[in-house]
């Protein structure tokens, strides 16, 4: 009974190995399925993988809603929602439907941008374990940010002041960070806005201006909120991630890995 019970484990562990090959994707060298085998917890008889994976995922996805939590308490300390966005001037020309072009300029000055605070974890939490570090991918986002400048429409001789108000939908960043075991430390290694959904633009104050201009405007607005205004998020949401790694603790996430 005793060597049955033991080839019965030998079995079982090397069930791990297996499956944990394929869900790599690729094929391992023998000596690269000991170091494989720091991933998965000690392996029982009566201790499915499907266990161990759903743990390892559950723990991952807990890491990250920790991260978001004390990302969001960072930006508010340190006056990032709302954030002010820089004055700008962005001139624009338009031609009419019998083709005559209208020139012009918008001032743009006093802008805000909110909801930085929001962030959170928009899915599952992956890790692939290579070189005795755990490479770490999450998606996380924001379900809205909005901003507003006060304006000032110049057109030929035409002159209007107003407030903008702007609303972006569903923007996610993917994120990658990399553990390691033996260090137990965490840094991030790459950070990127990923998607941006509707963005919906709204003019208070352009009195008489043609739509056509209001159209035109509106494309002038939405293009700085995808370059300039989104890298500015893109940097701050990088800084934030950068100082909750250097202060957050790894250990209940790598505690179970034998070295």
């Amino acid at each position: 009974m005793f060597q049955l019970a033991v080839r019965m484990k030998v079995f079982c562990l090397f069930a791990v190995f297996a499956l944990i090959v394929c869900c790599q994707g690729r094929q391992y060298r023998p000596d690269e399925i000991a170091s494989i085998a720091r991933l998965a917890p000690a392996v029982g008889i009566r201790a499915p993988l499907s266990s161990h994976v759903k743990n390892l995922k559950v723990n991952m996805n807990d890491f990250v809603d920790r991260m978001m939590e004390k990302a969001r308490d960072f930006m508010l300390e340190n006056g990032l929602d709302p954030m002010q966005l820089p004055d700008t001037v962005e001139k624009f020309e338009v031609t009419d439907l019998i083709g005559i072009k209208w020139q012009g300029e918008l001032d743009l000055v006093k802008g805000w941008l909110q909801d930085l605070s929001t962030i959170f974890r928009t899915g599952d939490v992956s890790v692939v374990y290579k070189d005795k570090k755990m490479h770490i991918e999450a998606e996380i986002g924001f379900k809205d940010l909005v901003f507003n400048y006060d304006f000032t429409a110049r057109v030929m001789k035409l002159s209007e002041s107003g407030m903008v108000n702007g609303k972006a939908s569903d923007v996610k960043i993917v994120f990658k960070a990399i553990a390691d075991i033996f260090t137990k430390t965490i840094a991030l290694d790459d950070l990127q806005i990923s998607h941006v959904g509707d963005i919906d633009i709204q003019f208070n104050g352009l009195g008489t201006i043609a739509n056509f201009i209001v159209d035109k405007l509106t494309e002038v607005v939405i293009a700085l909120f995808k370059e300039p205004i989104l890298e500015m998020v893109e940097t701050e949401v990088r800084k934030t991630l950068e100082d909750v790694l250097a202060n957050i603790d790894i250990g209940d996430i790598i505690g179970g890995f034998r070295y």
